[in-house]
């Protein structure tokens, strides 16, 4: 009776273990607003048999940037000792893109990960910022862009808040790149449509 009773808890025990290691294989369902959501957002275009391409793509993100009404407020370079190539930083200023207490929350949500949380908070205002680095490797250049979002929440923090995009900003700004060098690109849109 013993070895039966161990026998039944041995198998019920080996049963629990391989759903339990199914449930872990499992995707997980991302949400419809993290469709663009990447850890990193880089791409590597090819440079082979094209002179001073790292200053064309420079140059084209820039003109990407600019077309959201982003200035520019960092510009630089800085040549690698060793093998002679530059890689290029490029901030743009903060882009307000709602302003009003209105649909602001809402418009916050399109292009966030993750609003920050502010009980009875009434946001005014939504901004980004981006960040990019221009690389130039032998035969390549890799474009690495990260978009940073805040708002000021005008009623109970009356500050500031800083958090991340949902990729929206990043994904569209390669796109628009991609585009501007002639290069194959896919459309950006939203990824959810929020009602007013």
């Amino acid at each position: 009776m013993k070895t039966l009773i161990l026998t039944f808890l041995a198998i019920l025990s080996f049963s629990y273990a391989q759903e339990e290691v199914e449930f872990k294989n499992e995707e997980k369902e991302v949400p419809l607003i993290l469709k663009y959501y990447k850890e990193k957002y880089e791409v590597t275009l090819d440079a082979k048999d094209k002179f001073d391409y790292v200053t064309l793509v420079k140059d084209s993100l820039k003109v990407a940037i600019e077309k959201y009404g982003c200035m520019i407020t960092k510009d630089k370079d800085k040549k690698d000792d060793n093998t002679g190539l530059s890689i290029w930083y490029i901030n743009s200023d903060f882009c307000v893109f709602v302003e009003g207490s209105d649909n602001c929350y809402r418009e916050l949500y399109k292009y966030s990960k993750q609003v920050p949380v502010i009980r009875g908070g009434q946001w005014v205002n939504g901004r980004v910022q981006y960040k990019c680095n221009v690389k130039e490797l032998e035969g390549s250049v890799v474009v690495t862009i990260k978009a940073e979002i805040s708002g000021k929440e005008d009623h109970m923090t009356n500050d500031i808040h800083f958090w991340e995009s949902n990729g929206f900003f990043e994904t569209r700004l390669i796109n628009d790149l991609k585009k501007l060098l002639g290069l194959p690109f896919e459309d950006v849109p939203l990824p959810i449509k929020v009602d007013n």
